[in-house]
């Protein structure tokens, strides 16, 4: 059941004076989170500035408030004047509050409920860059950024989490991470915020500088699971430490995590880390060889610590099954049921890419957990990504569209060699979608590989729905 109902982006005033984004940049913004908003969760957006005449009305609880940030709104008077009716008494007055900065520090002075609000970067910076400069909708990255508020309104706004259970049951602490691995972290918080749990840290923890560790192990004994991304990058290194944020919230959380250890009165405290390594690493600099190789070689040290190293969509399928152990309250799919389905490896040739992307859209959507071949990748790593999924995946379904006889027959075997690959379980279906240039007539399939032959996508999605939730 909604508790929110009222989506409004708050910005300054035409007569504020900064030097933050202009109206145009707030307009355009306001247009496409309506956009994603509307077709994300059926929700309307209501764009206003702190110059409208009704603005007080906002003050209630059934009010989910973005508002727009800029280092430079500190000279913005009456826009700062209203954020401090927002949390007068340091109490937000709304029912839920969340910053979009478009610089990469926020304007001084502001309230404490303001500054601690769950945020979302609409920015991009360099070390030559002081405040950095807003995204345009260009940008993937944009969009990203705002699928992720559209996920949260969704989360909060219709969240059915028991409040009376555990805190800590329903919280994740996700490490910010380097760069590029931005994408990659805001792709597991959607995913984390529609299944209902809350994402920490929920706030840029740049702007706590002397206060960081204590922020990190406040927010990771809040946490039921920590989550690391590592790639290539090592990150910006942070003027305080000398290392980047990503290493300095391994350290503090690995701190934490042994002090529970040693501890009688906490160590019976759930809670857990996995550390994802991109399998394609190649790092860009020592620092981040390093890291890597210091993580590999103390992993014995390091309490309650997993190291793993998949593509990327196997290692949210074992996140998925993690949670669903022991935690109520959260609306988890069946990923690991068989009886649901589970996680369906599509397999496609690159001329197959449109198509069975379409396909595996349909089934993720009806419930499956699915993942495919990233053909980006280096050749090399390929055929590692392909016995991952084959070693990993509950069922495999194999995508012919573009006639190409050798490469099915190839991937055919394949399935039938997938217990060699260190499978522990049989596939619970091997399946093969034809499409309408080649119906395979007089195909010689093993009894154990069944063909689905439907042109239309909508009704072969349908079809195979069923098929592999049996």
């Amino acid at each position: 059941m909604k508790t929110l109902n009222k989506i409004v982006l708050l910005s300054p005033g035409m007569d504020d004076t900064h030097s933050g984004p202009d109206p145009g940049w707030i307009e355009k913004l306001g247009t496409n989170l309506n956009l994603v908003l509307k077709k994300y969760t059926g929700d309307s957006l209501i764009t206003i500035t702190a110059e409208y005449k009704e603005a007080a009305d906002l003050l209630n609880k059934q009010v989910f408030l973005f508002i727009v940030m800029h280092e430079s709104y500190s000279s913005a008077t009456k826009y700062m004047k209203f954020l401090e009716k927002i949390s007068a008494d340091d109490d937000l007055k709304v029912g839920y509050l969340v910053r979009i900065d478009s610089s990469v520090r926020i304007a001084g002075k502001v309230p404490e409920p303001v500054v601690n609000a769950s945020s979302i970067d609409l920015f991009e910076s360099s070390k030559d860059q002081v405040e950095g400069t807003w995204l345009d909708d260009e940008s993937q990255v944009y969009w990203s950024r705002l699928l992720d508020l559209a996920a949260e309104v969704k989360a909060i706004s219709e969240s059915t989490v028991d409040k009376t259970e555990k805190s800590s049951d329903k919280n994740i602490y996700l490490a910010q991470a380097a760069a590029d691995m931005g994408r990659n972290r805001d792709i597991i918080k959607r995913e984390l915020l529609e299944y209902g749990f809350k994402v920490f840290p929920d706030t840029d923890l740049r702007i706590y500088k002397a206060n960081l560790k204590s922020e990190v192990q406040k927010l990771t004994n809040r946490s039921r699971l920590v989550i690391h991304l590592l790639g290539n990058a090592y990150g910006e290194s942070m003027k305080e430490s000398g290392n980047s944020l990503a290493e300095v919230q391994i350290q503090y959380i690995t701190e934490y995590l042994e002090a529970i250890e040693n501890d009688p009165v906490h160590a019976e405290k759930e809670i857990n880390r996995l550390v994802w390594i991109d399998p394609e690493f190649n790092p860009v600099d020592s620092q981040q060889e390093e890291l890597i190789n210091q993580l590999k070689r103390n992993i014995e040290k390091l309490h309650r610590t997993e190291i793993i190293q998949t593509p990327l969509e196997l290692f949210k399928t074992l996140v998925v099954k993690r949670l669903r152990q022991d935690v109520s309250g959260v609306s988890m799919p069946e990923a690991d049921d068989s009886s649901e389905g589970g996680f369906i490896y599509v397999i496609h040739s690159p001329d197959d890419q449109q198509e069975a992307t379409e396909l595996a859209e349909g089934l993720s959507r009806g419930g499956l957990r699915t993942g495919m071949l990233d053909y980006g990748r280096k050749q090399k790593h390929l055929l590692n990504d392909h016995k991952s999924y084959l070693r990993s995946c509950d069922s495999a379904l194999i995508y012919y569209g573009n006639p190409n006889r050798p490469w099915l027959r190839s991937k055919v075997m394949d399935l039938l060699k997938a217990p060699g690959l260190g499978r522990v379980q049989s596939l619970t279906a091997r399946q093969i979608l034809a499409g309408k240039k080649d119906e395979l007539e007089d195909f010689s399939l093993p009894g154990e590989i069944n063909i689905t032959k439907e042109t239309d996508m909508s009704k072969a999605v349908s079809q195979l729905l069923e098929t592999l939730k049996q």
